[in-house]
């Protein structure tokens, strides 16, 4: 992930005013500048070279051409042919741009922008953006590291020193909490999330936040003691983290090279918690809290599991194909619940006779009764395993 001009100007919007430039918005910026005497004519070609770069974001009060306004064109010409991502003008000097810059501007999708805020100090403008952009390559490195953990091939000496690459300071003991969330959303900033995170409870060097696969994920580490109890760790997260996302818990581990099934276990816990009804917004989900499926996510996908629950639920699905009818739902529902025949009504909204029917037709399509312990917990196995496979489909 990189800083954009987007990403930038959310930082400084209530300092800034657009002039033009609007369709660079999604232009990257690695680094910040200050413009201050490369283009005096009596220096003219000496430092612009070296001191301007590529998707460099700059910023200026135009103090050596308060007496020459036209020295604004060639500044802007040469930052737009130099590759730069864009310029702020602290107008301090009242120097107005002339139509002709700022069309050309536009036509070439470099934003302008332009802040009489006595706020915008060039120290604090160069700091914070430099920050940003280093936060952000950061977290481009701890998502391909984690990218790396979870890969089908890496041993748990790589799950160990991955983990380190991660952070230094974690210890061997950990546990990690995912939580999915919409980050394309217009409401959603991982900045706000992070600024949040600084300073909590939580936040402490053996300690990890981040994002990763369209969620935010927390790694918990400690040497010795109590870590505490995962639903209250999970709910000092949600007071930093966006609202209404189930919080997936992994079991607590004792080796940092077992950080790979830790992730796993957190990320499985969490989509099952929100693959389940009823779950309420902010639920948090402990993998050990998810029965079978424990040992049905790992494996779903192999080919005899499959195997196995598409003789059942293949039946089922070609029946509602061919009748327009519902029984996979209803099975779906009726193990859900419980198995019992008042709650699925109610989730179906049919009258429990319609249920007892549909589940008759199950036991008289697919052979198994599930009036039978026995017969029973095929139907239920063979959903679970379709509904762990549509789990780990889920992005």
């Amino acid at each position: 992930m990189y800083l954009t001009i987007s990403g930038f100007y959310e930082m400084y919007k209530d300092k800034l005013t657009l002039l033009c430039g609007g369709g660079g918005m999604t232009r990257r910026i690695r680094s910040t500048g200050i413009l201050d005497y490369e283009f005096l004519p009596q220096v003219r070609g000496k430092y612009w070279h070296s001191n301007f770069q590529e998707e460099q974001l700059v910023i200026t009060t135009f103090l050596y051409a308060r007496d020459n306004e036209f020295l604004v064109n060639e500044a802007v010409k040469n930052l737009i042919a130099k590759g730069c991502s864009g310029l702020i003008i602290k107008n301090v000097f009242r120097i107005r741009l002339h139509d002709t810059v700022l069309r050309y501007a536009d036509a070439k999708n470099f934003p302008i922008f332009v802040s009489d805020s006595t706020e915008l100090i060039f120290e604090d403008f160069v700091y914070d953006v430099t920050d940003r952009i280093r936060r952000m390559e950061s977290l481009d490195y701890v998502q391909r590291e984690l990218d790396a953990v979870l890969a089908d091939e890496t041993t748990e000496q790589e799950a160990y020193n991955h983990g380190l690459n991660l952070n230094p300071s974690f210890e061997n003991q950990h546990r990690v909490f995912y939580m999915p969330v919409d980050t394309g959303a217009p409401s959603f900033s991982w900045q706000a999330c992070a600024d949040a995170y600084a300073g909590s409870r939580l936040d402490r060097p053996e300690h990890l936040l981040t994002m990763y696969d369209e969620g935010i994920l927390f790694i918990q580490s400690w040497e010795g003691g109590a870590p505490g109890d995962g639903g209250a760790v999970a709910a000092m997260l949600r007071e930093v983290m966006p609202a209404g996302t189930v919080t997936g818990i992994s079991e607590i581990h004792y080796y940092l090279g077992e950080l790979k099934q830790s992730l796993q276990e957190a990320i499985y816990a969490a989509r099952a918690g929100n693959a389940e009804h009823g779950r309420a917004e902010g639920a948090a989900v402990s993998y050990g809290d998810l029965g079978a499926m424990r040992i049905l996510l790992p494996y779903c996908r192999d080919r005899e599991m499959q195997r196995f629950s598409e003789d059942i639920m293949g039946i089922l699905e070609a029946h509602d194909l061919e009748n327009k009818g519902h029984l996979t739902d209803t099975l779906a529902a009726y193990c859900e619940h419980g198995c019992r025949f008042a709650e699925t009504a109610e989730a179906l909204g049919q009258h429990e006779n319609t249920v007892r029917y549909r589940m008759d037709r199950i036991s008289e399509l697919t052979g198994y009764n599930y009036k039978e312990a026995r017969g029973m917990q095929v139907l239920d196995l063979a959903w679970q395993i379709r509904l762990c496979a549509e789990i780990l489909e889920e992005r």
